[in-house]
């Protein structure tokens, strides 16, 4: 009863700033509380570690935390985190692997190392590899840090940020190294004929000494008495060159074909491999 009194004693001011707090600002905060844990939340991501994708100065996204967003996860997702070197801080990067995945550690590097990501564990790397601490350093980050999955960029620059990773099977991968050889064979065999293939517009100049002037000079007086026999000589030599000159572009077609057939084939190989 005597607390009552007390009670009753508060200003009427106070009474109605209690009475406010209980009935209004209490259940906000419970639904905020509510929002942010289960459905979503705003939050600033800041740092040159996910250049070009995020502002250096910094973006606001939108953060997905329905409930089971950590199975809808994919590689190629940003997903912020808590900061194994720093618990009371938060980074955003991007998912390259996922439990069972094989990884190259650092492709950059001479030496590769491989690894093998754990059940219950992620790996995340920022987009700017150069100035990134991820799990090139702290290791697969377990899946229980994560704090949910990038669904768009607010401000400055409104815009859905889907996975823009392509994931390439095996088999796919093997077709398009046998299309690559089939063309690399191809090209270099018609660049080989274009090569060997004579031109006949432009005869090699020949250079002549004096003596061999005289000689020339001497050869053309003797052979002028002879000239209808020459001419019928010239004749089939001229007709044996230009079939010899046929029969060799021929054959070059004829091996760039032969080529193209290989190339073909060994395509096709290469994607049932």
């Amino acid at each position: 009863m005597s607390s009552w009194r007390l009670f009753s004693r508060v200003p009427p001011f106070f009474r109605d700033m209690g009475k406010m707090t209980m009935l209004v600002a209490f259940p906000t905060a419970c639904f905020i509380h509510t929002i942010f844990d289960y459905v979503g939340e705003v939050s600033m991501a800041m740092g040159p570690s996910m250049l070009p994708t995020l502002n250096m100065a910094g973006d606001i996204l939108l953060i997905e935390r329905l409930p089971g967003w950590r199975n809808r996860v994919r590689v190629g997702d940003l997903v912020v985190f808590v900061s194994p070197a720093d618990p009371a801080r938060r980074a955003t990067k991007r998912v390259l692997g996922q439990p069972g995945d094989t990884l190259c550690v650092d492709p950059t590097k001479d030496k590769l190392a491989y690894v093998q990501i754990p059940r219950g564990h992620v790996w995340l790397q920022g987009d700017n590899y150069t100035n990134s601490t991820d799990s090139r350093i702290h290791g697969p980050i377990p899946q229980a840090m994560l704090r949910g999955r990038v669904l768009a960029c607010l401000w400055p620059s409104p815009r859905t940020l889907s996975s823009n990773t392509e994931i390439i099977p095996a088999s796919a991968m093997r077709t398009r190294q046998g299309l690559a050889a089939f063309c690399v064979f191809a090209v270099v065999e018609m660049a080989a004929v274009c090569v060997a293939e004579p031109s006949p517009e432009s005869p090699t100049p020949i250079r002549f000494s004096d003596e061999s002037s005289r000689d020339i000079s001497a050869a053309k007086t003797h052979s002028s008495s002879e000239k209808p026999h020459s001419s019928a000589e010239n004749t089939r030599t001229s007709t044996h060159t230009s079939k010899s000159h046929h029969s060799t572009a021929a054959s070059g077609f004829g091996s760039a074909y032969s080529a193209m057939a290989i190339a073909i084939v060994s395509s096709v190989f290469v994607a049932k491999a």
